[in-house]
C-alpha cells in the first residue's frame, strides 16, 4: 500500500495498492491527485533547466530547491535529458538490535560506575577543602562529571529503549541520481515498514552540485590487529581542494579490503557516470560530508 499526505489537509491517507488517480481525503472530503499534473511538470522542468552550470564556479553552488524539483520529476516516472540512476541499493534499519543496544549499556554504565567509584573514594571535602576555594574546587569537579554523566547516562538510556521498545522494521531503498547537464546529484529514500506493509512517499535525503575540482578516488583503510579492524576500501566523491573534514564528499560504494581491483573497477565506471576523473588511491578514516543513510 502507498500512505501520502493530502495536498489540502496535510493529513496521512491510505491510497491502498493502486494509487493512480483521484482521491476523496477521508478528513476533510476534498479531492486531491496522486500524480504531478502536466503544468506542473512543464514548470519543474522549465526552472530545472535554467540553473546555472556550476560546473564553471570554483565554489560549489548552494542548493536552492533543484533537489527537490528533479525528484519530483523523477518520482513521476518522467524521464529527463541527462540524468540517469547513479546508484541503488536496499539496506536494513530499526528494529532490535541486540548487540549495538548491549554495547551502549556497558559502555554507558562503566562510565557511570566509574564515577560513583571516583565520589565514593575521593568525597569532595578531602579534595577542596573548605571555604570560598572549596566551593569553586567543588564547582569546578561537577562541571567536569556533567558530560561523563550526560553521555553515560544517555548511552544506557538509548540501550534499554531499543531493546525494551524498538523501532519498527524498514526497508530502505537508496537511490543516487545524477543530473549531468547540471551537475546535480541527489540522494533519495524509498522508505518500507515492513510491519505495518506502507510504503512512504520518496524523500530528498541530501542534494548538492559538482564542481571541476571534484574527482572519484578509493579510499582505503588497513586491516588493524591492535584496533580488530578487518579495513576496506570505499569507492567516493573527493576533493582535495575542500578542507580536510570536508574532502570526502559523497560514498558511493564499500568493498572489502581484499577487493582492490573490483573497487578500483567501479570508481572508474562511476567517474565516467559522473563526467569527473578518476584519482587513484589514498588513505582515509574519514566519513562522508553528505548524509545518505
Amino acid at each position: 500500500m502507498v500512505v501520502m499526505e493530502c495536498s489540502l489537509c496535510s493529513e496521512k491517507v491510505d491510497l491502498g495498492n493502486n494509487p493512480e488517480g483521484t482521491y476523496e481525503c477521508p478528513y476533510c472530503n476534498e479531492d486531491f491527485e496522486y500524480e504531478v499534473n502536466r503544468k506542473l511538470r512543464e514548470k519543474l522542468e522549465t526552472k530545472l533547466d535554467i540553473m546555472p552550470n556550476p560546473s564553471l564556479d570554483i565554489d560549489r553552488p548552494i542548493d536552492e530547491g533543484e533537489g527537490e524539483k528533479l525528484l519530483m520529476l523523477l518520482d513521476d516516472n518522467k524521464k529527463i535529458p541527462g540524468s540517469g540512476l547513479l546508484k541503488e541499493e536496499i539496506i536494513d534499519r530499526g528494529g532490535r538490535n541486540w548487540v549495538d543496544s548491549i554495547v551502549h549499556i556497558l559502555f554507558g554504565g562503566a562510565m557511570l560506575g566509574l564515577m560513583l567509584v571516583f565520589i565514593v573514594m575521593f568525597p569532595f571535602d578531602s579534595l577542596v577543602g573548605e571555604g570560598i576555594y572549596g566551593m569553586f574546587c567543588s564547582a569546578g569537579i561537577l562541571l567536569f562529571m556533567i558530560p561523563f554523566l550526560l553521555f553515560g547516562s544517555g548511552s544506557v538510556i538509548g540501550g534499554l529503549i531499543n531493546l525494551i521498545s524498538p523501532g519498527n522494521v524498514e526497508q530502505v531503498l537508496v537511490r543516487i541520481w545524477i543530473h549531468r547537464k547540471k551537475k546535480l546529484v541527489i540522494v533519495v529514500h524509498d522508505v518500507y515498514d515492513v510491519e505495518s506493509d506502507v510504503f512512504y512517499e520518496p524523500e530528498l535525503i541530501s542534494s548538492f552540485h559538482l564542481i571541476r575540482s571534484d574527482c572519484v578516488r578509493v579510499l582505503t583503510e588497513r586491516p588493524s590487529d591492535n584496533m580488530g579492524t578487518k579495513g576496506g576500501r570505499k569507492v567516493c566523491i573527493w576533493n582535495q581542494n575542500e578542507s580536510k573534514l570536508k574532502r570526502l564528499i559523497l560514498e558511493l560504494k564499500l568493498f572489502e579490503y581484499d577487493e582492490k581491483e573490483e573497487a578500483e573497477k567501479a570508481a572508474r565506471i562511476y567517474a565516467k557516470k559522473l563526467g569527473i576523473p578518476y584519482e587513484g588511491e589514498g588513505l582515509s578514516y574519514w566519513y562522508s560530508l553528505v548524509p545518505q543513510y
